[in-house]
């Protein structure tokens, strides 16, 4: 008869250690083998378990998502993937070693205690790498820019009548014939093709979701932000609750309260770094208009705290409008700016002034 074993993988670039122990706390199997396709088959074989009697946990490394799919493929009757942020036994062990965690996951498996990551279906994995590719393209972008810059003002370009990233300035600037800016011109021409195709592909695959049309509905979130939104947040009904959202979005404070002593801290930045950036560049495009007054009425009270510098009042609306999205997509609605409560300012602008 088969027992029931619970295996703890620490998983690397190149190689991966498993250990494996049963009901009773016994190690029963220890090694160490490459991270490759035909090396995970030879593992699973390997253990003292048929697959279905097998639990397997694993740190989300890189290569993890094509390990796990393997082995449920191969019929790996639970496989988990650990949370490393919440995996404290394994960062803060005083004797760290790839046996160790390995085993330290298998033990959290036996017990019922390892904090799982989200895994996201793949529509929602897809998403997520054209979004992250096509920031990291449009980061490339804004430093080839910013050299073309740096490259026009050594040569004293930054004379010329026209700004040298528009048609005119360009033309100018080029037909001196320096060849490290015809470099950085093309090479701005290629990242911009990149960001238009990656674009394209995006739209495809949001512009009839459902949810993608309440995000747009929202001010300040457009094609670019709502699609981001929808790659990190995957699946909303995953969050129990407003706060859950923001807090993935890591831009609640820190908090270091004790014996009846409140203190906070900057934001958390714990998280999704996409979301956060996506949800406060937003906040950054809300303004004054006669749509969305009532969203711009938070942003306006924050200011009127004396402690709140415009950036920290962008993210408490940021936090606002993260928990407005989580109640409309929960309702299946689109945003009204009317249905929006103002926010109680505690000051007069001519007050604030005045400070």
């Amino acid at each position: 008869m088969s027992q029931h074993i619970y295996v703890g993988v620490d998983w690397h670039k190149r190689t991966s250690t498993w250990v494996a122990i049963n009901e009773n706390r016994e190690q029963i199997y220890a090694r160490t083998w490459n991270c490759t396709p035909q090396d995970v088959h030879a593992a699973l074989s390997s253990l003292p378990a048929v697959p279905g009697d097998i639990t397997l946990g694993i740190e989300p490394v890189c290569g993890w998502r094509w390990m796990t799919e393997l082995c449920i493929q191969r019929g790996v009757g639970d496989v988990q993937v650990a949370n490393p942020k919440r995996l404290r036994e394994i960062a803060q062990s005083a004797q760290k070693t790839d046996k160790r965690d390995a085993l330290t996951i298998a033990e959290l498996l036996r017990m019922g205690y390892l904090p799982q990551a989200y895994r996201a279906p793949d529509p929602v994995q897809k998403l997520r790498i054209l979004v992250r590719q096509r920031a990291f393209f449009v980061r490339l972008s804004t430093s080839t820019k910013c050299r073309i810059h740096g490259v026009c003002t050594a040569l004293g370009a930054h004379h010329t009548t026209e700004h040298p990233l528009h048609v005119a300035g360009r033309a100018e600037v080029a037909g001196r014939g320096h060849e490290e800016l015809q470099d950085l011109y093309i090479t701005m021409d290629e990242l911009a093709a990149h960001v238009t195709r990656i674009e394209r592909k995006i739209a495809v695959q949001t512009t009839e979701d459902p949810i993608y049309r309440i995000l747009t509905s929202v001010p300040g979130v457009g094609p670019v932000t709502a699609s981001a939104i929808m790659a990190e947040v995957g699946d909303f009904a995953r969050f129990a609750s407003p706060e859950a959202l923001i807090g993935y979005a890591g831009i609640y404070p820190k908090e270091r309260s004790s014996a009846g002593k409140q203190q906070f801290g900057g934001i958390s930045k714990t998280g999704s770094r996409t979301l956060r950036y996506s949800i406060v560049e937003a906040a950054m495009r809300v303004r004054d208009t006669g749509t969305s007054h009532n969203l711009y009425t938070h942003y306006e009270a924050a200011r009127d705290k004396r402690s709140k510098t415009p950036k920290q009042s962008r993210v408490v609306l940021a936090h606002k409008m993260l928990t407005i999205m989580w109640h409309l997509v929960k309702r299946q609605v689109q945003y009204d700016d009317r249905a929006v409560k103002p926010a109680q300012r505690e000051m007069t602008s001519k007050g604030r002034s005045g400070a």
